[in-house]
């Protein structure tokens, strides 16, 4: 019978969390503001687990891309919320053009963010540089 060395068994299970960690993340930057439901709870709250779970595996450098990338999503969060509360939807659901400048700088925020955390992850990982993400064609990376 084998058993698997520690070293091993943490490495499979940062393989199984990190992307975890970005495909949560990608959820809500691709959830468009209107119409205002879905609420973002359930989807924050899947990345939050997949991001502590991240936290508990990662090294320090992952750590601290990790927790970039957990503020941004919050402001992110955040920003959709007053947006939702405080504005109403343009014609067919669009993002009135008074709305667009703080979403757009807020995902702005959040792909710099998941793009150094994916680096670092990835880096973790012992994976070579080089990542190409695959996203919506309406998402900037």
């Amino acid at each position: 019978m084998f058993r698997r060395k520690p070293a091993e068994s943490l490495m499979r299970a940062r393989v199984e969390v990190y992307p975890q960690v970005d495909i949560a993340a990608m959820a809500i930057v691709t959830t468009p503001l209107w119409p205002a439901e879905p609420t973002l709870d359930h989807a924050y709250e899947t990345f939050e687990h997949h991001a502590r779970h991240a936290a508990f595996l990662a090294t320090s450098g992952t750590v601290e891309a990790l927790t970039e990338l957990v503020r941004a999503v919050r402001d992110l969060i955040g920003t959709m919320s007053r947006l939702r509360t405080e504005s109403r939807p343009g014609y067919g659901n669009s993002v009135g053009a008074a709305d667009q400048t703080p979403l757009d700088d807020a995902l702005g925020v959040v792909h710099q963010a998941r793009k150094r955390y994916v680096q670092a992850a990835r880096t973790d990982l012992g994976l070579p540089d080089g990542w190409t993400p695959i996203d919506p064609p309406d998402t900037e990376v």
